[in-house]
């Protein structure tokens, strides 16, 4: 029996996934549910409201959902209609049918039923639960991708054969490209490392290039000029350490000092619309730990080769053109350079690390290419031109009952459940690349031919409550470490069986596959399958945010909560309320659920933990767990309290590189609120707002912030978290850029 959603699960649903039609004058009549845009902006709001009347233009309605805000439940509203978007569906079992029937059609006559109700039985039952891609897109008319993650190549345009990669009609090609990706709802990563430096010589114009991050900076505005399905778009823009415009100067005072890749986005206004990390290289933190010199380095843009062969893969050019055919630009100290990206992730939490050496011996495509980028939340590791589509088990629910004690129920794994909805999962996932719309051919050849797919997570703090392990303890990371084996493993064994069914993936060879660092830790017996019956996806698993699908899913332990997002655990268990009438403890989710079944329990069980009761440290040891057994990677945020040092924050990172994880991001709790303030030396970059307390009284002026005008377009709340560079509500959960 499908779960019926209420809500503020409903209102996502309703807002973001439930299926909607461009034929107004048939679904926007009296008495229909509809989605009404009820404040505009930067970060617009949303309600659900009841139709009363048409008038022309005007359409009459009742809130059915309210911020509490401006308007209140039961509130009349007049809206434009072309503000109003017309509902065909106000089911989620709706959705999971039309999802399911979408995904199945693809399968051969004799498997097509059969799949279909297994799919639909996931999805209705919150087991499975697709990406919003997927939700949106699947069974819909509309020609938008099913892929969440892109990377793409600065590719020659067709008209600029002779011109290079980073010529004006190159750049201008790729700016298409990533607008028509974000358009029709994909995030998209770009390696700007492809970009000769600031300065450089341009030999036809003999002007100056502005350098990888101005063109960066473009890249960025077209995030704000793209929106889908109320939604913004999403970007990730990569450099590597070698190359010169990743550092100038660590000095605070030089007009350098936010000139370079890992300053620019503390300017005020700049590379807004990105995500940013470094790819770094063992060579780099070799140099760091030691105390070395390192030599920030491009091609010569005078070399014969340089238009025809240069693709931002430095390896590949000196392995052609030999060493001399490089340029030093300039030798830093390995740890001057380290420090800034430190101090810039303590204030700032970007730009990220990705590990990138990490990622190479792990890529079961090591043979295909070479990976220069993430997609936006850096789960997903590819090659330009590949993509990636997801889904998540929600673990949350992979439980029976055990028993019963004073607390109310135990639970166990449900390891058959599990191994159902993996495998469903996999056939799911597999099925979407031959479903989707491409809109890019070369995308396109690159799909087809890798068949990659990135089954994760959510649920997984919702799970450990559940067994009453603490999450981040030793005994959390023991089961922990059988559930994603378990992951792992039945996601290859459900890929092998595919492909003894339909195939391997085209660009499958056998012998280079087994040579992934990955590949060789698979269990032998898989290991043995594979060689004798091939695989049919080149990856398999990741652990995406699922921020606003996670959401949106009840909470098996809490029905008017939500289920926790991605790998991470609840952001709160429990926080101070200060109000007009003084200070008050209230209980976020499950653990209100909690306390509400149990009254005569005044605290919490220590199994109830948030984000902000763990140590760094806590944090970095779930990721690794995770990270042996993920072939992609996983987005996750270590959190920090506000008192963390840069010095801590350094050794977060440290600990993230021996333990094997491929990238990570720390978010230092209100680091936001001093970004501009504390390393902005330009004063026009920065604003003053007025600050004023509960009765009105002006009590002084700060910097404002990249955010501090945010609010939620789901709930209206004003509270937030940063997870993966983009703000989370604190209230319900959902997150303002398309992850």
């Amino acid at each position: 029996m499908a779960i019926e959603l209420e809500g503020f699960h409903r209102k996502l649903y309703l807002t973001r996934y439930a299926k909607k039609s461009m034929d107004k004058s048939q679904f926007i009549v009296v008495g229909a549910d509809v989605v009404t845009l009820v404040k505009d902006g930067k970060y617009p709001v949303r309600e659900i409201a009841t139709v009363k009347a048409v008038e022309g233009e005007k359409v009459i309605m009742t809130l059915q959902t309210a911020d509490g805000f401006e308007y209140q439940v039961g509130d009349e509203f007049v809206q434009d209609i072309n503000l109003v978007d017309a509902l065909v569906e106000t089911k989620f079992e709706q959705t999971a049918d039309r999802v399911a029937g979408a995904l199945a059609s693809v399968e051969p006559s004799e498997t097509k039923e059969a799949f279909y109700k297994k799919a639909k039985k996931a999805i209705e039952n919150f087991h499975l639960v697709p990406s919003g891609r997927i939700l949106t897109g699947a069974g819909d008319d509309s020609q938008v991708t099913l892929f969440n993650c892109y990377v793409i190549d600065v590719e020659l345009a067709p008209y600029a054969k002779e011109k290079g990669r980073d010529s004006r009609q190159a750049i201008f090609h790729h700016m298409g490209r990533i607008s028509e990706i974000m358009a029709r709802g994909g995030g998209v990563g770009t390696n700007l490392s492809v970009f000769r430096p600031r300065y450089s010589g341009l030999s036809k114009t003999k002007g100056q290039s502005t350098g990888a991050i101005f063109i960066g900076n473009q890249f960025s505005g077209l995030t704000e000029f793209i929106n889908q399905a109320n939604r913004r778009g999403a970007q990730m823009l990569t450099l590597h350490d070698w190359h010169p415009d990743v550092f100038y100067t660590n000095d605070i005072n030089s007009p350098d000092y936010n000139e370079d890749f890992i300053g620019a986005k503390r300017k005020q206004g700049f590379m807004e619309g990105n995500n940013s990390s470094i790819l770094v290289s063992d060579a780099f933190m070799f140099a760091v730990e030691h105390d070395l010199d390192w030599n920030l380095v491009f091609p010569d843009t005078s070399h014969s080769s340089y238009d025809k062969d240069w693709d931002g893969d430095l390896d590949k050019w000196i392995k052609k053109h030999g060493k001399d055919s490089v340029k030093v630009h300039r030798t830093v100290k390995a740890k001057e350079m380290w420090n800034k990206i430190m101090v810039s992730n303590h204030t700032s939490a970007e730009p990220g690390i990705i590990y990138i050496d990490e990622v190479e011996r792990n890529h079961n495509g090591h043979y295909l290419g070479v990976v220069k980028a993430t997609n936006p939340c850096g789960e997903q590791p590819i090659l330009g031109n590949s993509t990636c589509n997801l889904s998540a088990v929600n673990f949350g629910r992979m439980i029976k009952v055990s028993g019963t004690d004073e607390l109310g129920n135990l639970y166990e794994i449900d390891w058959d459940l599990l191994k159902e909805t993996i495998h469903t999962g996999v056939r799911f996932l597999d099925n979407a690349i031959d479903l989707t719309y491409y809109f890019d051919k070369d995308m396109k050849k690159w799909q087809q031919g890798e068949r990659r797919v990135g089954l994760g997570g959510m649920g997984v703090a919702d799970l450990a409550i559940a067994l009453r392990v603490r999450y981040g303890s030793p005994e959390f990371n023991a089961m922990f470490d059988q559930l994603m084996a378990f992951l792992r493993d039945e996601s290859y064994r459900a890929s092998v069986e595919l492909a003894k069914e339909k195939g391997s993936f085209p660009l499958f060879k056998k012998t280079k596959f087994m040579q992934s660092g990955f590949v060789k830790r698979l269990p032998k017996d898989i290991q043995n399958d594979i060689k004798k019956f091939g695989i049919r996806n080149l990856t398999l698993n990741t652990f995406a945010p699922t921020g606003t699908t996670g959401s949106m899913t009840p909470s098996l332990l809490d029905i008017n909560g939500s289920v926790s997002t991605g790998i991470e655990p609840h952001f709160a268990m429990k926080y101070d309320r200060l109000s007009r009438i003084g200070k008050t403890v209230q209980y976020a989710g499950v653990a209100k659920a909690f306390m509400d079944s149990n009254p005569t329990v005044n605290e919490l069980p220590s199994y109830f933990v948030g984000a902000m009761d763990l140590t760094p440290e806590e944090h970095v040891m779930v990721q690794a767990v995770a990270q042996k057994y993920i072939d992609s990677s996983i987005s996750k945020t270590v959190n920090a309290p506000a008192n963390y040092t840069v010095e801590q924050c350094e050794a977060v990172y440290m600990n993230l590189y021996k333990s094997g994880c491929k990238g990570g991001t720390i978010y230092r709790q209100d680091s936001r609120d001093e970004q501009i303030l504390t390393l902005s030396t330009d004063t026009e970059t920065t604003v003053e707002v007025e600050v004023k307390d509960e009765t009105g009284t002006n009590t002084g002026t700060k910097v404002k912030g990249k955010y501090d005008d945010w609010t939620c377009g789901n709930c209206g709340s004003e509270e937030f978290h940063m997870v993966e560079g983009c703000p989370q509500c604190d209230n319900c959960g959902s997150q303002s850029c398309s992850i």
